[in-house]
């Protein structure tokens, strides 16, 4: 008798293993059970955070066809001589000159992606602080800071020229004062910078726009280019 009842026992041990229960909306679930929160549908919305990249979209306007500059052209450069510093934008400290660029650069130019796919340079706000200004796109800073500066010796004060941007996105005017060292300003040195910001403000991949940068120079010396 007790061997019978030990079986029935066995027997229903056995037939219970099979069955896993779940744990009831708002219980504790049992150990071996993972805890699975309710969809309630709401999701939160995503805020712009600078610096936060974005994939840039598809550009919906054709994008211009221009031809090949000749190599004569990146040799050419007006320059406007000016009498006094901009101080809206920054003033130069002696012994440095107040080399400015400005362009409208164009949709899906260089600059126009970097605003579109960061949020770096809001209207109205400086992330940088007022002393600096706003983000030009790394290339164009890069390029531009190295050919103005002193880049052969990377222990100078200058070996990228300094720089103050205004952007006024969406607007797509964009103006940059650079500190120039007088041993930096040259024309060859002028050439370069504005060669490299026109790239900057030009639809990527197309020739650049070199007659849309605005050049703008003020020194306390006697200086030409």
């Amino acid at each position: 008798m007790r061997r019978l009842i030990g079986w029935l026992v066995l027997a229903l041990v056995l037939a219970g293993c099979g069955d896993e229960v779940a744990p009831r909306a708002g219980s504790t679930p049992s150990l071996g059970l993972r805890a699975i929160e309710p969809s309630t549908g709401v999701q939160t919305a995503e805020l712009q955070t600078p610096g936060v990249t974005q994939p840039a979209p598809y550009p919906t306007t054709p994008l211009p066809e221009r031809p090949e500059l000749p190599a004569s052209a990146y040799q050419q450069i007006s320059v406007a001589r000016l009498q006094t510093p901009n101080a809206a934008l920054q003033l130069p400290p002696d012994g440095y000159a107040q080399v400015i660029f400005a362009c409208s650069y164009e949709e899906w130019s260089f600059q126009y992606e970097y605003n579109l796919t960061t949020n770096y340079n809001p209207p109205g706000r400086h992330l940088r602080g007022d002393k600096i200004g706003d983000f030009l796109g790394a290339i164009s800073a890069s390029e531009v800071g190295r050919a103005l500066g002193s880049p052969a010796d990377p222990t100078s004060d200058d070996w990228m020229a300094r720089s103050y941007t205004e952007d006024s996105w969406p607007d797509r005017q964009l103006v940059t004062a650079y500190q120039v060292k007088r041993v930096n300003l040259t024309r060859a040195k002028i050439l370069a910078a504005r060669n490299a910001y026109a790239k900057g403000c030009s639809v990527k991949y197309t020739s650049p726009l070199l007659d849309a940068v605005h050049v703008s120079i003020y020194a306390s010396w006697n200086w030409s280019i």
